[in-house]
């Protein structure tokens, strides 16, 4: 299947063109086991980016991406076995006539088991690397936040390349509470999870 996407914001604006092929076995009635997808995408770049002044310009995107997951449901999953893969390409022309290029690469896996009812571990370990002309804090890998290192806000371990590995336990006190209050907030349940982060990430330099 195609999907279009466009985007007006502060800093461009353009669009992506993605195809999607799913493959392999059927998880549940509307979703099969993995899926592939390439991806195209142009934008014009504004006059200004974070607020630093550049020169305007045109970005290309080209990516490609793999990945499966045998979870049945996301909410509360008790088991499952999720992979995915991906690399991309950017080339930026601006209108002074400075081209830079960016490529990058990643992975990552994830295992979720629940020995017994109620106790849920989880594992998850990923790495990532950038390469090319990288001038920007958003254009770098990011090894703090929710996604990474929840001990670090976003934008604090910054480098080229990063590993991160985490390990969580979940416990659910009560799970068929389906509370209803007001109509605005659902209640299914109560629990509480225990993490550890860690991970290593390289310095900005080339």
């Amino acid at each position: 299947r195609f999907g279009l996407v466009l985007y007006d914001d502060d800093a461009a604006v353009g669009g992506t063109v993605r195809y999607v092929r799913p493959f392999g076995d059927k998880v549940t009635a509307s979703r099969l086991l993995g899926a592939w997808a390439l991806r195209v995408g142009a934008a014009r770049l504004d006059n200004e980016i974070a607020g630093s002044p550049v020169d305007p310009g045109w970005r290309l995107s080209l990516g490609a991406s793999v990945g499966g997951d045998t979870r049945t449901f996301f909410f509360e999953p008790r088991f499952g076995t999720g992979w995915g893969a991906s690399v991309g390409y950017n080339l930026t022309r601006f209108d002074g006539g400075e081209v830079r290029q960016r490529a990058s690469l990643a992975a990552e896996a994830t295992r979720i088991v629940t020995p017994w009812d109620g106790h849920t571990l989880v594992g998850h370990v990923g790495g990532a690397i950038v390469a090319g002309d990288l001038d920007r804090p958003s254009q770098m890998l990011d090894a703090g936040g929710p996604e990474a290192l929840r001990g670090w806000a976003p934008f604090w371990l910054l480098g080229r390349a990063r590993v991160l590995a985490n390990a969580e336990y979940r416990v659910a006190f009560w799970h068929d509470l389906n509370q209803n209050w007001g109509h605005f907030i659902w209640v299914h349940g109560v629990g509480a999870a225990a993490f550890v982060d860690v991970g290593a990430v390289s310095s900005c330099a080339a």
